[in-house]
């Protein structure tokens, strides 16, 4: 099995009967396949799939020089996108944006908390900010400490995996 479930390329080739898509066009393949099958699929809602085949799991992925991906499943890449950048996009991104906009609904106002703030945890920080989430903590400021260090933030012991994490979540200019 091929790994690399986070990928862009550029279209070498098209299938038969595949439109809206050209030769050197610049994509990102969607990190999974629906199955075509389960009542979900069966309605047209391909991102619900229950039975969803994921990319360098259910089937190779796109560590390979070629890779196969559905017509559907792409998404073209603006010209002023670098593609190692773009390949963040397939699950770095998208999946934490359906975690704020599909699941979590975030809207002005709301209390948004983080455990583990890694390469998903800190894309989901900044889409939360930029949906109104504001940060949630029992702390304020004004019960930390006046001796505490600048790069600290106010914590409890369940608000992230390690300190380590949370202080890293701190440079981020997006973070609270």
């Amino acid at each position: 099995m091929t790994q690399g479930h986070e990928a862009s390329g550029t279209i070498v080739e098209l299938g038969a009967g595949v439109t809206g898509w050209k030769e050197g066009d610049r994509v990102i393949p969607s990190a999974g396949r629906p199955c075509l099958k389960c009542r979900k699929c069966r309605r047209g809602a391909f991102t619900d799939c229950l039975s969803l085949n994921l990319m360098a799991f259910a089937y190779d992925g796109a560590w390979a020089e070629y890779h196969v991906a559905q017509a559907s499943g792409m998404t073209k890449i603006p010209d002023n996108v670098p593609m190692d950048q773009a390949a963040l996009l397939a699950d770095a991104v998208s999946t934490p944006y359906a975690a704020v906009v599909r699941t979590g609904k975030v809207h002005m106002g709301n209390a948004v908390a983080v455990w583990g703030v890694g390469g998903v945890g800190t894309h989901l920080v900044q889409l939360a900010k930029l949906a109104g989430g504001v940060p949630s903590s029992p702390l304020t400021s004004t019960t930390q400490s006046s001796s505490a260090p600048s790069d600290s933030v106010p914590i409890t012991p369940c608000a992230a995996t390690t300190l380590s994490s949370c202080r890293r979540s701190r440079t981020s200019p997006t973070a609270a």
